[in-house]
């Protein structure tokens, strides 16, 4: 963990540097990149670090390499493409980490600088809410999530065009992300607090029928064969269901009735949504990370709006990073979730 933790309090450095001076406000990209850095190198470095890194976007790399493709099927466009321009540059498979990395982070900073009124709290989430770690094992779908993240700006200021463009860029690296569209329209309701709550409720009570129709939806798409596979375990995600309650309890009591706060708030409803189902649909739980996501974002907002002094407010900034830095040392420290230690890197091979 001692990477990734010094991977984020650089980066962290770097958001505040770039915040306390006036790059930000002259260049857009310059301090996006520069803040992102630590955590792209971690990234774009590794090796074999991430249950897929080999099985998966080794391999596929190197099919498309040698052009013999039995045995795997092309995966979305835009990743195949990615893949293609690497071997048509003679670059290798590291070329594949390093760019998706680029593009990830670059999306998600992006975002967090132009609105989060913590730019700090939010790169801290990252990895206190284990995103970072997501991305080693389900690189194509983050880097989808990322640009969707990115895209919930155009939800606001109802531009749909950039925005179907965004999900559109986004399905190219996979397909699951079509499913946020739906966004662009349901981001907008005001759906209060209390409603917020007997939604869940109601999806709560209702869960065994809406999991069947959503299984029949299921089978009728590419992902019909991991219906009655080992990935259907038919297990419910208590602690993701458990947090993400009590970040939409927060959310509602800190709510705010603006289109800022609203689209984050539905945001994180949908996440809850999800981890309800858990366990009544396959997989169902890849689709929390692209609702999930925005809460980097959305805690900082809400924190901003309590009713408290600045010296109170950074006591809450306190506790929720002692909280997240205790998940996350946990959950990837001890347990090793998402296989992300050890960490060695692509300078490893040489060595040995």
């Amino acid at each position: 963990m001692i990477v990734y933790w010094s991977g984020c309090i650089a980066s962290m450095i770097a958001v505040y540097a770039c915040v306390r001076s006036s790059l930000r406000e002259r260049h857009r990209w310059i301090p996006v990149f520069l803040s992102a850095l630590p955590m792209i190198l971690v990234a774009a470095l590794r090796y074999n670090v991430g249950e897929d890194y080999l099985r998966t976007y080794v391999a596929y790399f190197e099919s498309v390499q040698q052009s013999q493709a039995s045995g795997y099927a092309h995966q979305e466009p835009l990743y195949h493409l990615l893949n293609l321009i690497v071997v048509w540059l003679h670059g290798g498979s590291v070329w594949i980490f390093a760019v998706t990395a680029i593009i990830f982070y670059a999306a998600v900073y992006a975002q967090i600088f132009d609105e989060s009124p913590d730019p700090l709290l939010s790169v801290f989430l990252i990895v206190g809410m284990g995103y970072c770690f997501v991305f080693f094992n389900a690189m194509r779908q983050m880097v989808g999530c990322s640009i969707l993240l990115y895209s919930m700006r155009y939800i606001r200021q109802r531009k749909l065009l950039p925005f179907l463009l965004c999900a559109a860029v986004a399905t190219g690296f996979h397909t699951s992300c079509a499913v946020f569209v739906v966004m662009y329209w349901v981001g907008r309701i005001r759906i209060r607090p209390m409603a917020a709550i007997l939604i869940a409720m109601a999806v709560a009570v209702a869960s065994r029928w809406v999991g069947m129709l959503l299984r029949w939806i299921v089978s009728q798409t590419q992902y019909a064969v991991y219906l009655l596979s080992v990935f259907d375990t038919g297990e419910t995600a208590y602690v993701m269901l458990a947090i993400n309650a009590v970040l939409l309890a927060f959310m509602a009591f800190c709510y705010r009735d603006d289109a800022k706060y609203q689209t984050y708030f539905n945001m994180q409803l949908a996440a809850l949504l999800v981890t309800i189902l858990s366990g009544k649909v396959v997989l169902i739980l890849r689709c929390l990370w692209m609702f999930g996501l925005p809460a980097i974002i959305a805690l900082p907002v809400a924190v901003e709006n309590l009713p408290l002094e600045e010296r109170e407010r950074k006591m809450i900034v306190s506790v929720i990073v002692i909280l997240y830095f205790a998940y996350a040392s946990y959950t990837v420290g001890v347990q090793n979730s998402n296989n992300v230690l050890p960490y060695q890197t692509i300078f490893s091979r040489w060595i040995s």
